[in-house]
């Protein structure tokens, strides 16, 4: 059993030293390796390196995982972005049997002022903690591994993920069984997420159409190419056709989509409360007068993602939200009976995201 681990070892070394060289050239601009051009040499040689940390001497014969992600991403991350991210430290941290902690999402698009449902950690504002040890008790604890870039991208390598938006069915299935073991909703918003689904799929056959729409569109450098409406009606036609649905539920941040929709179709539902844009900037940054805005904004893309994965059929282009959406439907043990992926490639141009969220978003303020 020892020599067939190690040979498996050095088989998935072998793999990603292949894959290497590709992901180093996208790396400096590639909105999920969150600049791995910046890797410790030793990092980039062995993906498997990792330095333990003594911070105290809580948890003796116990190794804690502190999950914790570039201060500049996360204020640029939408949120599936952070938590698919998330997804793949805590496949690092299975593998390797290591107790997981989540730094918080500091100053990400969705942290409020002060607690919010009892907790200043913004991943806990709407999951359960990850472990029994709290962030505070992981730096006193006495072995601490914060897992880097490379340790996160083992699994995408593992499971031969070359496009980031387009995972392999054998990543889903993995990231499914990951889901089901680490991330478990607030029981509170499990019951509030659980009973406005029911209210609106009712129990019907239902296609979930998820179109990402605001600042997509702005089509920036090694981006997904946006999709327009009308890239979506030949396949919505194909799956009515052909499996009989009831309803389409359409999960958008696009109020011009909502119009666009509702129009060549009459058996669409969506959610009313979902806060919408038109144009080309991104809900996630938008301020409301409403309680909670911001907190909001992230519920209700968790729920969008929870709803779609109870559809029986998914239409999508490439975004995070999809890939969520398909991770938790894996998690249920369920598959879809009609998927499409629209891909039209990925964008080459000067565009870039960080300097665009610098010079229009953030404003250095």
């Amino acid at each position: 059993m020892r020599i067939r681990h190690y040979w498996d070892l050095l088989k998935d070394m072998f793999r990603y030293l292949k894959a290497l060289g590709k992901k180093y050239k996208e790396a400096k601009f590639h909105p999920v390796f969150l600049g791995n051009c910046n890797y410790a040499l030793e990092e980039l040689i062995n993906p498997y390196n990792v330095k333990i940390h003594q911070f105290g001497d809580l948890n003796y014969g116990k190794t804690v995982a502190v999950i914790q992600f570039p201060a500049l991403w996360i204020k640029t991350a939408g949120f599936f972005a952070l938590f698919n991210r998330t997804l793949c430290a805590l496949s690092f941290c299975d593998r390797l049997g290591l107790i997981p902690t989540i730094e918080n999402w500091n100053a990400c698009a969705y942290e409020e002022k002060g607690r919010v449902n009892g907790s200043e950690n913004v991943f806990e504002y709407y999951f359960q903690p990850l472990s029994a040890i709290s962030i505070d008790e992981a730096y006193k604890s006495f072995s601490v591994i914060i897992p880097s870039n490379p340790n996160m991208d083992l699994v995408l390598n593992q499971y031969n993920v070359e496009k980031w938006y387009a995972p392999s069915e054998e990543y889903v299935l993995h990231m499914g069984n990951v889901w089901r073991k680490y991330i478990h909703l607030k029981e509170n918003l499990k019951t509030q997420v659980f009973n406005e689904m029911r209210e609106i799929l009712l129990s019907k056959k239902t296609l979930g159409v998820h179109f990402r729409g605001t600042d997509f569109k702005l089509n920036v450098n090694n981006h997904p190419k946006s999709i327009s409406e009308d890239d979506y009606f030949f396949y919505i036609d194909e799956a009515l056709a052909s499996n009989k649905y009831e309803q389409i539920y359409l999960a958008t941040d696009d109020l011009e989509a909502i119009e666009c929709f509702s129009k060549r179709y009459k058996n669409i539902v969506y959610y009313k409360d979902v806060f919408r844009a038109k144009g080309n900037v991104s809900v996630a940054y938008s301020n409301d007068e409403r309680e909670n805005h911001h907190y909001r904004l992230g519920y209700e893309v968790i729920r969008d993602v929870y709803t779609l994965g109870n559809c029986q059929g998914l239409i999508v282009g490439a975004s995070q939200v999809n890939i969520a959406a398909r991770i938790y439907k894996s998690s249920i043990g369920e598959t879809y009976e009609y998927f499409k992926l629209i891909d039209k490639g990925i964008n080459e141009n000067n565009i870039e995201w960080i300097d665009y969220y610098k010079k229009n978003i953030d404003k250095g303020e």
